[in-house]
């Protein structure tokens, strides 16, 4: 019974350890909804650590439905504040009705800012009323 016991737990525990790899090679995913009308400038905030090599970075957005407006960085406004923490914030104009999507990528970078490796993924399904 022992036997039995022991090989059932290195199986539960080789499949539990196969699965952490696979999604550590995988980016995390979450999706989030938004609601704007035709005409709204409106941002997408982000709380993003303070590190010289990690950046958030937008990897796409409907063209034919939004203009990116740019990004910047903002400090929290919250009491008390997060120490090693700020905001990245997205800025985008709602240029017609319908639905697009924005991806925002959280990607390892370079020296030069540029992407090495994607982290995590957010996507926004917005919604664009008339």
């Amino acid at each position: 019974m022992q036997k039995k016991m022991a090989v059932s737990l290195i199986i539960i525990g080789t499949a539990l350890l196969s699965g952490l790899v696979m999604a550590a090679d995988q980016p995390q995913q979450s999706k989030k909804a938004m609601k704007v009308q035709k005409g709204e400038t409106f941002e997408i905030s982000i709380q993003q650590a303070l590190t010289p090599w990690s950046e958030w970075i937008c990897t796409g957005y409907g063209k034919g439905h939004l203009k990116y407006l740019g990004k910047e960085s903002r400090a929290p406004t919250e009491d008390p504040q997060i120490m090693g923490a700020t905001y990245k914030v997205f800025k985008f104009k709602a240029i017609k009705a319908g639905k697009a999507e924005v991806e925002l990528s959280y990607c390892r970078v370079d020296e030069e800012s540029k992407p090495v490796e994607v982290l995590k993924i957010r996507t926004y399904q917005i919604t664009i009323g008339d």
